[in-house]
C-alpha cells in the first residue's frame, strides 16, 4: 500500500512497480528490472517466492522497500512516500489578477552545485502542481522582465497552496499603419526602460536600456512598474512610432502605436542601370540604396529627404524633396 503519511490516505495516482530485487555483484551499479508496474495503490500482485523491491512515485518524491515472499506466502509492502503537494499562483499585485504567462522554477540545497542550489522542477502552467518530498524549497516566479522569489516548507503529507506576488503591470501592442490595422505587414516591437531606474543602470547617455522586443501582431509584455517607451517599427524601413507610457503594478495598458508612410519611387528612365543613388533623411542617415538597374520603389516616414545621385560623370547631384502622409512622390533621375 502505498501513503504519503503512515496514518493518511491512499495516495491517488502514484507509479508502483515491483522489481526482482539484484544480486550482489561486487559493487556494480544496482539494476531493477520491473516485473509489474501499475496505478493502484493497493493492488496484489502474483509472483514467484523470492526477494523484490517494491517503488512508488509520485511527482519528484519515491520510496523503495524490501518485501521477501515466500511460497504460498502473503507479504505487505507498506510504502509511505514522506511527500507533499505545492500549488503555486502568481497575481500582479496584493488582490490583484493571476498571470496566465509564468514560469515557476523549484530548487532545493546542493552543496556541490553552482551557487549551492540546485534546479529541480519547473512548470509554465499558471497553477503549477508540484508533488515534492518533505523539506523546504526555494521557488522563483518569472513573467516577463519581472521575477519574485520565496521560501517554502512542505510537510509530509501537507498540501500547501501558495500565491506568489509579482508587482507587476502589462502592456498590450498593437499597431496601425496608414490609420488601418496593420494586419499583413511585418512590425517590430520593442519596449525600453526610460526612468531614473534605467538611466543610473547605464550612468551615462547610452540609449536606454531594452528590456523586450516581440514580432507578434499584439504582443503582450509583463513589465515592473516604471516608465517605459513602446516602439513600433515597419521591417526594413524607417517608418516608426513611439508611446511613453508609467506602467503601474496591477494595471493593464493597451496601446496603439499609429504609423504614418508615404512612398517614393525613383526611376532611371533614360539613366544607366549601374548609376549610383542614395536617399537620405533629415539626418543624414541613409534610408535607400540604388539597387539592380529598373525602378525602385519604398515605403518612408513622411518628411525631408534628399536624393544623392552621381549621373555617371563624377559630379554629385541632390535633389531634395518632401513626403506628406499617405502621397506617392516619383524621382525621374533621367531629367537632370
Amino acid at each position: 500500500m502505498a501513503r504519503a503519511t503512515k496514518a493518511g490516505d491512499p495516495i491517488a495516482n502514484p507509479v508502483l512497480s515491483i522489481a526482482a530485487a539484484p544480486e550482489a555483484s561486487g559493487g556494480a551499479p544496482r539494476v531493477l528490472e520491473p516485473v509489474w508496474i501499475g496505478r493502484d495503490p493497493d493492488a496484489e500482485v502474483v509472483v514467484p517466492a523470492g526477494s523484490y523491491v517494491a517503488r512508488v512515485e509520485d511527482g519528484l518524491a519515491s520510496r523503495e522497500a524490501a518485501v521477501t515472499v515466500a511460497p504460498g506466502g502473503l507479504s505487505d509492502a507498506q510504502l509511505v512516500l514522506g511527500a507533499g503537494r505545492l500549488e503555486l499562483t502568481a497575481i500582479t499585485q496584493a488582490g490583484g489578477a493571476p498571470l496566465d504567462k509564468v514560469t515557476f522554477a523549484i530548487s532545493e540545497d546542493d552543496p556541490e552545485a553552482s551557487g549551492g542550489r540546485r534546479e529541480i522542477a519547473r512548470s509554465a502552467a499558471p497553477q503549477a502542481s508540484f508533488v515534492l518530498p518533505a523539506g523546504t524549497y526555494y521557488v522563483a516566479a518569472t513573467s516577463g522582465a519581472a521575477e519574485a522569489r520565496d521560501r517554502i516548507a512542505i510537510g509530509a503529507g501537507g498540501d500547501v497552496k501558495h500565491t506568489i506576488i509579482l508587482n507587476v503591470g502589462r502592456a498590450i501592442l498593437s499597431a496601425q499603419l496608414d490609420g488601418a490595422a496593420a494586419k499583413d505587414e511585418e512590425i517590430y516591437f520593442r519596449v525600453l526602460r526610460i526612468d531614473d531606474q534605467a538611466r543610473e543602470a547605464v550612468r551615462s547617455t547610452n540609449p536606454p536600456p531594452e528590456v523586450a522586443r516581440s514580432t507578434n501582431a499584439t504582443p503582450d509584455f509583463v513589465l515592473t512598474p516604471g516608465r517605459y517607451r513602446f516602439e513600433a517599427q515597419l521591417a526594413g524601413e524607417n517608418v516608426r512610432a513611439a508611446a511613453d507610457v508609467d506602467i503601474a503594478a496591477g494595471k493593464e495598458f493597451r496601446i496603439t502605436l499609429k504609423l504614418e508612410s508615404a512612398e517614393v519611387t525613383v526611376r532611371l528612365a533614360g539613366a544607366s542601370p549601374s548609376s549610383i543613388w542614395e536617399i537620405n533623411d533629415g539626418a543624414g542617415r541613409t534610408v535607400l540604396r540604388s539597387g539592380l538597374g529598373g525602378p525602385k520603389t519604398a515605403r518612408l516616414a513622411p518628411g525631408r529627404y534628399v536624393l544623392r545621385y552621381g549621373g555617371g560623370n563624377g559630379n554629385d547631384n541632390d535633389r531634395p524633396f518632401e513626403l506628406k502622409p499617405g502621397a506617392h512622390h516619383t524621382i525621374d533621375l533621367a531629367a537632370h
